[in-house]
């Protein structure tokens, strides 16, 4: 390489070292920078989606909070029937409904997104007095899991 380099001319080293210098730059401009910047925005695309799940749950949460001082009317149908029913209007898919020993009824979904279960779970307690008496929400590979009972407001 040395025998190589020194049998060229001087301006042609330079054109070599220049076009050396210039594949170096493209090299850490396309290796380095750009998917460093790629993932940055990624993240603070991330990071704003997260937030604005965060208000929209923490909305939900002080709307829910806020009702429940405010008095039960009667279902006028099975409480199972009046919860599947909401939420496949809201577009939230139930995995699992069944009844709770103690008059309420179980649910389970997987999968759902936040924006839509949270204000169907205070849609329940507004319109037609249901509480949620037990919630675990969880996130799994960006979607929400979330199990409930949930019982008249009354009783809970």
């Amino acid at each position: 390489m040395i025998a190589w380099w020194n049998g060229r001319t001087a301006r042609e080293r330079w054109m070599l070292a220049i076009l050396a210098g210039l594949l170096v730059i493209v090299i850490l401009w396309l290796g380095v920078l750009k998917p460093l910047t790629a993932w940055a925005d990624e993240a603070a695309r991330r990071r704003a989606d997260a937030a604005a799940a965060e208000v929209a749950v923490d909305r939900a949460l002080a709307e829910m909070a806020a009702i429940r001082s405010k008095p039960v009317r009667p279902l006028g149908k099975p409480l199972e029937a009046v919860v599947s029913e909401t939420a496949a209007a809201a577009g939230v898919a139930l995995d699992r409904v069944e009844a709770d020993p103690s008059g309420g009824v179980r649910i389970a979904i997987e999968g759902a997104d936040a924006k839509a279960v949270f204000p169907w779970i205070a849609r329940l307690q507004t319109e037609y007095g249901v509480a949620a008496q037990s919630l675990t929400a969880l996130k799994e590979d960006g979607a929400l899991v979330l199990e409930a009972t949930f019982v008249q407001a009354s009783a809970a």
